[in-house]
């Protein structure tokens, strides 16, 4: 009997402990979501908190003391837990439960809708979710230079001082428009399986940093991007003449790539302004 009293007195406490550990593990879940989902996944979990604390102190008239527990228990341990603010950026949700390595509080964030992702520190939003991907710690590149990769460019950015930094090309809307043509040219003309296309367009003024360099590889209807500074296709040293063809073989990684370089000079009147060289490499013997 002594046995049967004890076990029942126990399990209130231990009704208890288990809500605790809930709402702590639903707290926990709900950084990967975002908009409404979070917010009511953070407010179940508070409640069930505060359910524990009333129960543990309000019913004996410490409604301070259940306050403070619920503020504390509720929010601002698990928070420290996590190493961020959960309340702050509430519209996207963290893609992965890790930090960037040795960068403590920078986390990636990830739009749900179009599964681009961004960066986040402990307070809030550093990068908007606008990225195809984020690389951090490449090329060599010094601790904290973090390259943000869109439509086949990136962009170099600062996270200790919270700026953007170089471009690889000079016209991110220039990159963007050839991405989408690219895209609907493959499509109409049968690109296969890791056929390529290179597409540099440069500033008779200043060819240094291009408008625009696409390097893209085809894999059925999507299509992927290089971002190194390695030569893509070909890497001889041919210039053409604007409106002049040039054709060439060539093997990559056992592959048989049917080469066709094309250049072309946008004028104004008769003064060159820019240049287009358009570079394919097909299984297919291409066809001018």
């Amino acid at each position: 009997m002594t046995s049967c009293r004890g076990t029942s007195e126990k399990n209130p406490m231990v009704g208890k402990l288990w809500v605790m550990v809930a709402a702590m593990v639903l707290f926990f879940y709900a950084q990967r979501y975002a908009g409404m989902w979070r917010v009511w996944m953070l407010v179940v979990s508070i409640a069930m908190v505060a359910y524990i604390c009333w129960r543990t102190f309000g019913k004996q008239g410490l409604v301070q003391i259940s306050i403070l527990a619920t503020i504390n228990l509720g929010i601002f341990l698990p928070t420290l837990a996590i190493g961020y603010n959960q309340y702050a950026c509430i519209e996207y949700g963290r893609r992965g439960l890790y930090t960037l390595e040795p960068l403590r509080g920078v986390f990636y964030i990830k739009d749900a809708k179009t599964d681009k992702v961004g960066l986040r520190d402990r307070y809030g939003i550093l990068i908007e979710p606008i990225y195809d991907n984020i690389i951090h710690n490449s090329r060599n590149r010094p601790l904290g230079i973090y390259e943000l990769r869109n439509n086949g460019c990136y962009t170099l950015y600062n996270v200790y001082q919270n700026k953007m930094m170089t471009s690889n090309v000079s016209d991110l809307n220039l990159q963007d428009s050839i991405c989408q043509i690219l895209d609907k040219y493959c499509d109409r003309n049968a690109y296969g399986h890791r056929d390529r296309l290179e597409v540099r367009v440069t500033s008779k003024s200043n060819a240094e940093i291009p408008l625009s360099y696409v390097k893209m590889t085809r894999n059925g209807i999507t299509s992927y991007y290089d971002y190194s500074d390695h030569p893509y296709i070909s890497e001889d040293s041919v210039t053409l003449r604007s409106g002049e063809f040039a054709t060439d073989t060539i093997v990559r990684y056992g592959d048989t790539y049917h080469v066709l370089h094309y250049s072309c000079d946008v004028k104004l009147d008769s003064a060159a302004l820019y240049n287009i060289d358009v570079k394919t490499a097909k299984h297919a013997v291409p066809q001018q």
